[in-house]
């Protein structure tokens, strides 16, 4: 089908060929395909629907006037780079519903000020946020690889189970939820001068560690 501005082929948006600067994805797509909105830099704002259930590889890269997305609660998958690029987006909530993020999806978003994972959220592929710096990460996933992002403010909940400590280089605070034990992490007969020690000797944090803290008000 092509209807002038969405070419798709069974429920697959293939290209976007517009240039509206705000665009909802209509509710017939359940794929957005491989670079469907590639380079569309007039794009300011994208509402994706619960119809939606993959972002596929490189689909927005490059909106470099893209600021807001909002992304519906039937994704399952953020393909790689999927949003790389888009140095103008501000912040990201990303729905239960996604099992995965891939690399590098959100790479070099350098606006990106505020992002929350959920713990519905299976895995975060390596450098998913490399070349952000993110003032604010709240971090509910699974499995946590290298995210790639200087993080300021770095949140963990407690359902995390794996979580690699590169994650916490240049962060200036962290705060974890009680009861919180990814793997990697040494414990002691004083567990919370393990957590703070070993995240000391790893990334240096500026500031302060918060064990168990009300992390609901950071």
């Amino acid at each position: 089908m092509n209807n002038g501005q969405f070419v798709m082929e069974k429920g697959k948006l293939i290209r976007y060929n517009g240039n509206e600067k705000n665009i909802i994805i209509p509710d017939s797509v359940t794929t957005i395909g491989e670079r469907a909105f590639l380079g569309c830099t007039s794009l300011t704002s994208v509402a994706i629907g619960d119809s939606v259930t993959e972002i596929g590889d490189y689909a927005f890269y490059g909106c470099t006037s893209l600021t807001s997305v909002t992304i519906g609660s039937g994704v399952k998958t953020i393909g790689e780079s999927a949003f790389a690029g888009c140095a103008s987006l501000e912040s990201v909530v990303i729905p239960e519903s996604v099992d995965k993020i891939e690399r590098f999806a959100f790479a070099n978003c350098t606006s990106l000020t505020n992002v929350e994972i959920p713990e519905g959220v299976g895995v975060i592929k390596e450098h998913a946020f490399l070349g952000c710096r993110v003032g604010r990460m709240v971090l509910g996933c699974k499995k946590v690889e290298k995210i790639g992002s200087k993080v300021e403010r770095l949140v963990l909940r407690s359902t995390i189970k794996k979580f690699d400590m590169e994650n916490t280089v240049g962060c200036k605070e962290v705060y974890c939820e009680p009861r919180t034990k990814p793997s990697g992490w040494k414990w002691s007969s004083s567990q919370t001068r393990a957590y703070y020690e070993a995240l000391m000797r790893v990334s240096q944090i500026e500031i302060c560690f918060y064990w168990g803290a009300d992390i609901e008000s950071v």
